[in-house]
């Protein structure tokens, strides 16, 4: 009654049905998925457990979007809230959650992380954000080597994030957040992802902002290549990101806007060695292997979406989108940056001009208007 704790707890069956065979057999595919939550709600205080089952049939993606099944989790979390200013805080969320997922048909750990986070808005609404997180133990990838059945022993990791915001009252905000993160007995190496972002309001209408993220990370590891024999080659590289972003909006009226999305998205990797995935998990350095993996990624796409909400729930929206996609492999020597985005630019291109009209329909007001 005094909405402090909640309990959910919601399911699902799934069927895919098969055609028959030459032998008028068929294949049915029955799978369940379930989640459990119990949570303390009220006051500054508050706790949980979650546990969330698919088994390996249960598959919707048929209906909507579903990204892995073949697993069970569970979480639990403790959090502090503050609501009510305090001293020279406005206002802060804190949270300390330990998760465990175990491969559904193997029972073998594939999540095993502790993580810490904080979110603090100060009195001059300067907010801070941070969060770290670790793997106390051993834990299994069954998704990288796109092999059904194999499995990569994964390594342990740490990582800490930290960022702040600036007052976006004024006109001129900041955004900037730097994580670092480094495996845990191997590979030692810091992987970094620098973000800073610029926001500026040049009038109650029209907001711009520009957004840049270069990340670097010294040893990535993932399958690659696959060879006769049950043979699954993974590649041990130097990858990095770069993206510029540049956003923007104006508001014609409270009903009728425009909005801009103009992004540049490169990585590429440069490989240090290859390896051999072995049936227990583990990676064993590959001398034969031949091949050359190298990458250079592009991604240069430019969004203009023009909406108008005509009536309530109801809107139409006219867009133009331009996107290049450009990927070279096999590559020995990697480009700066400007001749790199001239390339891109010089590539193919795709421009789509789309006209989408939504409408709700109210019953309730059909009713009354009879």
């Amino acid at each position: 009654k005094k909405n402090t704790y909640e309990i959910g707890l919601d399911g699902g069956l799934s069927t895919r049905f098969s055609l028959p065979d030459d032998l008028g057999k068929t294949s049915n595919e029955n799978g369940y998925a379930y989640r459990f939550r119990i949570n303390k709600l009220g006051g500054n205080f508050g706790y949980g457990y979650e546990r969330l089952v698919y088994d390996d049939q249960y598959y919707t993606s048929d209906l909507g979007y579903q990204t892995i099944n073949n697993t069970s989790k569970n979480t639990l979390s403790l959090e502090y809230r503050l609501y009510k200013p305090w001293k020279f805080i406005r206002s802060s969320y804190n949270n300390i959650n330990y998760s465990l997922s175990n491969h559904y048909i193997t029972g073998k750990i594939t999540e095993n992380v502790m993580r810490v986070n904080s979110f603090t808005t100060l009195m001059n609404y300067i907010t801070l954000f941070t969060s770290a997180g670790f793997t106390p133990g051993v834990f299994y990838d069954f998704f990288e080597p796109r092999v059904e059945g194999r499995f990569q022993k994964g390594f342990r990791f740490f990582y800490t994030y930290a960022g702040i915001s600036t007052d976006y009252r004024k006109k001129l905000a900041l955004d900037q957040s730097l994580s670092i993160s480094n495996s845990i007995g191997h590979y030692i190496a810091e992987n970094y992802n620098f973000e800073t972002g610029l926001r500026y309001r040049i009038s109650d209408r029209a907001t711009i902002k520009l957004n840049v993220s270069i990340g670097s990370d010294p040893y990535n590891i993932g399958a690659e290549d696959f060879l006769p024999g049950d043979t699954i080659i993974y590649g041990v590289r130097k990858l990095h990101s770069n993206t510029i972003q540049l956003t923007g909006s104006y508001v014609f009226t409270k009903n009728m806007y425009l909005t801009l999305n103009a992004r540049h998205y490169r990585a590429w990797a440069d490989h240090r060695y290859y390896a051999t995935l072995l049936n227990d998990g583990s990676l064993e350095q590959n001398m034969q292997y031949q091949g050359n993996n190298n990458f250079n990624y592009n991604v240069f796409n430019i969004d203009f979406v023009f909406s108008w909400m005509f009536a309530p729930g109801s809107t139409l929206s006219l867009a133009y989108k331009k996107i290049i996609e450009n990927e070279t492999d096999g590559i020995t020597e990697f480009k700066g940056y400007g001749d790199n985005l001239r390339n891109v630019l010089n590539d193919p291109q795709t421009n789509s001009i789309s006209l989408k009209a939504v409408y709700y329909l109210d019953y309730l007001y059909l009713k009354k208007n009879r």
